[in-house]
């Protein structure tokens, strides 16, 4: 992979996550009865899971932008137990509640889904695609803190657009 592209994809992530992390901590309680809403764990257990995966994510931002394989191999993971819990939660019924994505709230949808299986192959990609030996240059650089910045705001666009959809949908007819 060009070292353009994968400081683009580590930056990109390392938003995301650092972005998520922010989010969660800053109104645990609310985190709290997302988590508890997806029920998926028992309430003791699902306390302590909002409690650490602010933290977790925390960790992964910080270990993607040091470009350590192991932690976009993380985010892979969570992005995949994530996905899994939006499709037990879609396959039960369930979608009025919380993505717990941060942002404006929004229902889980089919989009959650196919967006975290996205994420899994990027976080992959990450991982597993090493950088060509070419020295990125001062245009790379350009590239990457741009390109990072237009994916997290073409990211929040379509998180916000989305959560937008059903007022949308309610105003038009």
């Amino acid at each position: 992979m060009d070292p353009a592209i994968a400081l683009l994809l580590r930056g990109a992530l390392t938003l995301l996550f650092a972005a998520a992390a922010i989010a969660k901590l800053r109104d645990r309680r609310i985190f709290h009865g997302k988590v508890l809403a997806w029920r998926l764990l028992p309430a003791r257990l699902a306390g302590r899971v909002a409690d650490t995966l602010p933290w977790l994510e925390a960790a992964l931002a910080a270990g993607i932008f040091a470009g350590l394989p192991l932690a976009a191999i993380g985010a892979a993971a969570l992005f995949a137990a994530y996905g899994l819990g939006i499709a037990i939660n879609l396959g039960r019924g369930r979608r009025v509640i919380d993505c717990g994505c941060g942002g404006p709230p929004q229902p889980l949808s089919g989009w959650h889904l196919v967006r975290n299986i996205g994420l899994v192959v990027v976080a992959l990609a990450t991982a597993l695609l090493p950088p060509t030996a070419r020295a990125p240059t001062w245009v790379d650089a350009i590239t990457v803190v741009a390109g990072s910045a237009a994916a997290a705001l073409l990211y929040y666009a379509a998180h916000a657009m989305h959560a937008l959809a059903p007022v949308h949908r309610a105003v038009a007819s």
